[in-house]
């Protein structure tokens, strides 16, 4: 009953508080949702049928240990599965059996389900969860995750106890260690062992557990995915999945007015465009995203704090939240570097309210004059583009200068994700953490690998470790409201909204409310959908 009790704390009191809205849609609890459309969801009949769907450009990488853009990301999502998933307080289990603390929570044991294969036929043993989870930890594979795994400097202990089982060991409790390891997607230790997985030809067809499994890729044009007859879950209802590379977001919304994609998010400007479309349905909810003008600290033209303070007081919010994201119906003001459906998310941090004066001060203060910076966005998104040039107009009032950078998506995710890249200053962002605060980890902490702004606070750091082993939820959320202060003060991004995802999809398409729309990703479950 204690042990019970205990699970039941460690979960709640870290994933959820009393004012947090919907849960994340990266959990198997759906995100609260609205929805305009007609008629109600039937029963399957058959399976078949084709779906369609637009992507901005070719995937960078389909590895989860990679994948950090929205289109890797979400062709990524119905290939590799999670061991388990966290919800609130509880645990919906997909390639695990079992996840089960010891008495003092300084050890777990994970089961895998029996049976389960890889794409190739091959079993899921413990033996591709270790080597998945040496990958993440090796520095020279660079993947993703790594900081989650690691307790006072040192790697988290785990070890093979048989084909389905491995055991974790902890120097100390740790709080979200459950949901750090949930976030991990094995990867198959027959394919990649030996290799340098991010650059291995095999990631060009990839293989995971998903319902989905690759089919065929022709760059610039299309990636299929077809559905899995051996899943060991559902079996999808579609036959395949395609993804269709169309770069311009108008030419998106034609193609899906047209019929030739099935589904895609659309923005506030289109919103009674789809809605008075009777062969459409649409699907509103919080994304949980934190939309940003991001800031290469690390770039010499940025490094001193009252530069970037500057830019922050010489930007007025509102103005940029009317022009560029459909105003206060379709998002909200941000302040915080954490999306306000987190934990511990706090307003009382530093807002950087319009003051052109103070603007100027800082930058006189900084003997800063004539600076250029240059603003990073994708040429075919029109409300980044929007952005940009109110930021320019803006920043003009202080002696900034601010050149334009639209850049082919491909090219634009490739030099945002090195942090050795100076040829921006600036650039139009926006993520999904989720509701774990502990997630924003991988942003700001220094040594991090998706620490893509060169941010280096050891403050923070420390912040973020000492709140993972805190046990009295006062005081844990207290670090996590400090970090939040510090990385605002310091302007490591210049936070504009929590905005809501729109998803229009074709009325004969069924299944939408179970397959759970979801930020980035679109679907959570593709094999829910049918015609």
């Amino acid at each position: 009953m204690k042990k019970s009790i205990m699970i039941t704390l460690l979960l709640i009191v870290l994933l959820v508080t009393a004012c947090s809205p919907a849960a994340p849609a990266e959990t198997e609890e759906p995100a609260e949702q609205t929805t305009e459309e007609t008629g109600s969801e039937e029963t399957p009949a058959d399976n078949g049928g084709t779906m369609m769907f637009a992507i901005g450009s070719d995937p960078t990488i389909v590895n989860p240990l990679y994948a950090d853009d929205r289109v890797s990301l979400t062709i990524a999502r119905p290939l590799f599965e999670e061991l388990y998933t966290v919800s609130g307080s509880d645990i919906h289990y997909i390639l695990a059996e079992s996840m089960t603390p010891s008495e003092d929570f300084l050890s777990y044991t994970l089961v895998l389900k029996e049976g389960i294969k890889w794409h190739d036929g091959q079993p899921l043993t413990a033996d591709d969860v270790i080597f998945t989870l040496e990958t993440v930890l090796d520095e020279s594979q660079a993947a993703k995750y790594r900081s989650s795994l690691i307790q006072n400097g040192q790697p988290i202990s785990f070890s093979k106890v048989d084909d389905r089982t491995v055991e974790f060991k902890l120097a100390e409790v740790s709080i979200p260690f459950l949901n750090s390891i949930s976030a991990i997607r094995p990867i198959p230790k027959h394919i990649f062992e030996g290799s340098d997985v991010g650059q291995n030809s095999a990631n060009q067809s990839p293989i995971g557990t998903g319902p989905f499994k690759f089919a065929e890729h022709k760059s610039g044009e299309t990636y299929t995915l077809v559905r899995n007859e051996e899943y060991h879950g559902e079996t999808a209802q579609l036959d395949s999945v395609v993804y269709r590379v169309i770069p311009d977001a108008n030419a998106q919304l034609v193609a899906l007015e047209n019929g030739e994609i099935h589904a895609a998010y659309i923005k506030s400007n289109s919103f009674d465009r789809f809605n008075n479309n009777e062969n459409f349905n649409l699907y509103t909810f919080d994304e949980g995203m934190v939309s940003n003008i991001f800031m290469r600290v690390n770039n010499p033209a940025l490094e001193d704090i009252r530069v970037r303070q500057a830019i922050a007081y010489a930007i007025d919010k509102q103005i940029l939240l009317d022009g560029a994201f459909g105003g206060d119906s379709f998002a909200r003001p941000a302040y915080s570097p954490f999306s306000s459906n987190t934990a511990y998310y706090t307003e009382d941090v530093e807002k950087y309210d319009f003051d052109l004066e103070k603007a100027k001060q800082l930058m006189a203060e900084a003997g800063v004059e004539d600076l250029t910076l240059r603003f990073m966005y994708t040429a075919t998104n029109t409300d980044q583009e929007k952005e940009a040039v109110l930021v320019q107009e803006m920043l003009r009032e202080i002696g900034i200068t601010v050149e334009l950078m639209p850049l082919e998506r491909a090219t634009f995710i490739e030099k945002l994700l090195d942090k050795s890249n100076m040829d921006f200053e600036l650039a139009a962002n926006g993520y999904v953490m989720g509701t774990h605060p502990n997630g924003y980890m991988s942003l700001f902490r220094s040594d991090s690998a998706s620490n893509f702004s060169g941010y280096f606070n050891p403050e923070v750091d420390r912040l973020f470790d000492e709140a993972a082993k805190e046990t009295d939820d006062a005081l844990r959320e207290e670090m996590y409201n400090e970090i939040q202060r510090i990385v605002s003060e310091d302007v490591v991004q210049y936070s504009i909204a929590n905005s809501n995802s729109i998803v229009a999809v074709a009325k004969e398409f069924k299944g939408i409310e179970q397959a759970m729309p979801a930020p980035i990703h679109m679907f959570n479950f593709m094999n829910k959908i049918y015609k």
